[in-house]
């Protein structure tokens, strides 16, 4: 729980082949170091991330501030971060917000496979709607359990960008309805599982008729305390 933002900034910038880190219940995982491991890679007439690197370094003294600022930006084209990291395990980490959201549709969208989010209650829909304009052609495992804000917008956004999902969780998500479910049933023909366990209105009689008439690949079906 507490290993601190700058102990994982400086593992990760010594494991460049990283493809899957979990750091569920890490209270210390935010944004700026979510970016920083995700990476990017650094675009023509690039700003000077001297800010970038203050930011993500807060307790280091002002000399070792001032030999970061004495280092040139790095040219356009450098590759940062952990280029090939495609698992990302965020379970409880409630300092991830729609920044992070944002910053892998623009930078990861091409490699992430597979994304927890349970209990990631500061990501809203205008998180998923920041995934509109991208494919997450790679994505098949995305768990959004508890993340009780989102709406149907959110599940909206999420199935116009990552058509290739096979598992998909969105237990007690209880802000849906049954549009969301029959979108999912529409718009995810390659679904395996699905999880709805007390999404207390995104479950009737009428969104299982659309479950059962288009996921035809469907293995498991999680309907738990849906009362309807």
């Amino acid at each position: 729980w507490d290993v601190s933002a700058n102990q994982i900034l400086e593992m990760s910038e010594n494991a460049k082949e990283l493809e899957e880190v979990d750091w569920s219940n890490c209270r210390k995982v935010g944004d700026n170091l979510l970016a920083r491991v995700v990476g990017w890679v650094v675009p023509e007439n690039s700003p000077t991330t001297k800010k970038a690197t203050l930011a993500s370094h807060p307790h280091k003294s002002k000399g070792a501030h001032r030999q970061e600022e004495d280092k040139e930006p790095p040219p356009p084209g450098t590759v940062m971060g952990c280029p090939k990291l495609s698992v990302l395990n965020l379970s409880y980490c409630k300092h991830i917000t729609d920044r992070s959201m944002a910053h892998l549709a623009v930078h990861a969208s091409s490699r992430i496979r597979s994304l927890s989010l349970t209990r990631c209650t500061s990501i809203t829909d205008a998180g998923f709607q920041t995934w509109a304009p991208h494919k997450f052609e790679e994505l098949t495992h995305l768990c959004l359990a508890d993340c009780t804000y989102l709406s149907d917008n959110a599940i909206v956004a999420l199935v116009n960008s990552a058509k290739s999902l096979t598992h998909l969780d969105l237990s007690f998500c209880c802000a849906l309805s049954d549009t969301a479910t029959e979108v999912v049933a529409l718009g995810l023909p390659r679904l395996r599982e699905l999880r709805l366990a007390f999404c207390g209105s995104a479950v009737s009689d009428a969104s299982l008729e659309s479950v059962s008439l288009h996921l035809n690949d469907l293995e498991g079906l999680s309907v738990r305390g849906c009362v309807r």
